[in-house]
């Protein structure tokens, strides 16, 4: 119960449970959605409970919100949250942030996740104005210009690109022991970018 009250306090909807240590590929990941008084996994039947999170998870876990992606990523598949992978690097002569490469992250029809080793494939992403390259590559490096039911060969673009390089740069700047991050990126409904993590 007070584990409700904590989550009731938090004003979420939906909230995403995951390991905080060796964790990757979307690897035990849950969501859950509040019905009622309780909170039921979605795409399941599991209710969360501090027995629940004994069982599935050690002490190491994150719970954060759910958050709605933007339209435009929605577009690529609506189950997962689609992320932009963008690689930054702090210079050792000047500190100034660079991006040499960015990827968008989708995740395959009716997934939960956007990692390629889930079925998802990845996009690269043209780093001076967001356009999208024309082939979907998948974990293996196999292309093809069709995903999802969606056609590469088409232009598609990030939208506020530029919001997402300066916020990733802005990221930069602030983690001073690290010159070479990955950041995993996600765009909000209200076309905002957000750190998932790096």
């Amino acid at each position: 119960s007070d584990l409700y009250n904590l989550l009731d306090e938090s004003g979420y909807s939906k909230i995403v449970i995951k390991p905080s240590v060796d964790s990757s590929s979307g690897n035990d990941i849950t969501l859950f959605e509040k019905k009622d008084i309780e909170w039921i996994e979605i795409g399941g039947d599991r209710k969360l409970s501090i027995e629940y999170l004994d069982t599935n998870y050690s002490n190491d876990i994150i719970v954060q919100e759910c958050i709605e992606q933007a339209d435009f990523m929605s577009y690529f598949n609506p189950t997962s949250v689609n992320t932009l992978r963008l690689t930054l690097y702090r210079s050792v002569k000047t500190d100034e942030c660079h991006i040499p490469s960015a990827i968008i992250r989708i995740g395959a029809n009716g997934s939960l996740v956007d990692n390629a080793h889930a079925g998802g494939g990845y996009v690269g992403i043209k780093v001076e104005d967001g356009t999208l390259c024309n082939k979907v590559l998948n974990q293996y490096g196999e292309s093809r210009t069709e995903f999802n039911g969606i056609n590469f060969t088409q232009k598609h673009k990030i939208p506020n690109w530029e919001k997402v390089v300066e916020f990733a740069k802005y990221i930069g700047q602030n983690v001073p022991h690290h010159r070479l991050l990955a950041l995993d990126i996600m765009i909000d409904k209200s076309g905002n970018p957000r750190l998932i993590e790096f």
